[in-house]
Order: C-alpha cells, then sequence, then structure tokens
C-alpha cells in the first residue's frame, strides 16, 4: 500500500525592458516542498515487515535566474545572467531492504554567473566572448555512524556510510571569431 506523499511547486518570473530598444532584464524564482513515505520489505529475525515506514522522506529546494542584456551599440551587446539553487533532502535510502537507520541527508548548493559580449567586427567577422563562473557543494550525512550490516535478500541496517561532500568551483572563459568572405567562414 502507497504511504502517504505531497509535492508542492511555486514558481515566479517577471521580465521587461529597462530602457526601450537598449536593454531588458528577467528574473525568476522557483520552490518546491514535498515528501514520500518510503515502503519497507524485510525478513529480520522477529519476522517478515512488508509496510509503510513511520518516517517522511522530505526534500526542500528554490531556484533563481536573473538576467540583463544592454546594447552598448547598435550591434554589439552584453549580457549577465545569475543562476542558483539550494536543495535539502532527508532520510533518503529507506526503503525496500534498507531499514530506518540506513537513512541520509544531503544538501546541495549551486551557483553561477556568465557574462557575454557579443557582436560583429567590421564588415566580415563577429565575435561572442564569454566568462562563466561557477560554484558548487554537496554534502552528505548519515543519519547513523554504526557499522553496516547486510544479510542477502532480507534486510540491510545499521549506518549508510555517507559523510562529507564536495565542493567545486569552475571558470571558463571562451571566445569565438567568425570569419566570412563570399560563401566560406573560418
Amino acid at each position: 500500500k502507497k504511504g502517504p506523499a505531497r509535492t508542492q511547486n511555486a514558481s515566479f518570473g517577471v521580465s521587461g525592458s529597462v530602457i526601450k530598444e537598449k536593454s531588458s532584464f528577467s528574473l525568476n524564482f522557483g520552490g518546491v516542498n514535498r515528501y514520500s513515505t518510503p515502503n519497507l520489505y524485510a525478513a529480520v529475525p522477529a519476522g517478515v515487515i512488508a509496510r509503510n515506514v513511520d518516517i517522511r522522506q522530505p526534500t526542500e529546494g528554490f531556484n533563481y535566474s536573473g538576467l540583463f542584456d544592454y546594447a552598448v551599440t547598435r550591434d554589439q551587446t552584453i549580457r549577465l545572467s545569475v543562476n542558483g539553487s539550494k536543495t535539502t533532502s532527508a532520510n533518503q535510502g529507506v526503503g525496500a531492504y534498507d531499514l530506518p537507520g540506513r537513512g541520509f541527508s544531503t544538501d546541495n548548493r549551486f551557483f553561477l554567473v556568465r557574462f557575454q559580449e557579443a557582436g560583429p567586427i567590421g564588415r566580415r567577422a563577429f565575435i561572442n566572448t564569454r566568462l562563466l563562473i561557477n560554484w558548487s557543494e554537496s554534502v552528505s550525512r548519515s543519519n547513523l555512524q554504526e557499522r553496516t550490516i547486510t544479510v542477502l535478500d532480507s534486510f540491510t541496517s545499521g549506518g549508510s556510510q555517507r559523510a562529507g561532500g564536495r565542493h567545486t568551483t569552475g571558470f571558463s572563459l571562451q571566445s569565438d571569431l567568425d570569419y566570412v568572405r563570399g560563401r566560406h567562414s573560418w
């Protein structure tokens, strides 16, 4: 029998012109709040368990993005965009053969900034330059710090052996220069 579950999503966006025919913007925000209830199918020394576990597996998160365009000249445009998100989950990894002590939590964050300049150079060339900076972090924690016990096709108990995380930072600078001559381009 399926246990209780719920999902709620919300989002909002706005965009428009800042200076007519010169610059524009857009802003977007979103969020999620959901949970599920795992089913347990385990054969433990006290007997067989086939039921909903009395815990929730919640996930909460939000995201945002913003964009700003500006026409420096009639042909040259710059663009700045920002994106980010944060998600938190708890009691993951419980269900099927995994007993409630096997649960773990995760936190994930992401942030990105992108700057772009594009436009023609003279009559035959076009340049598109982009700078991208991103940052992310992911952390996991076990609900229990215990030894794991696995009995094949019966149950798994103890800790989920998750600890620590990952932090990354990245930079990227790219520039494309296109040159057109007749029917050919380089």
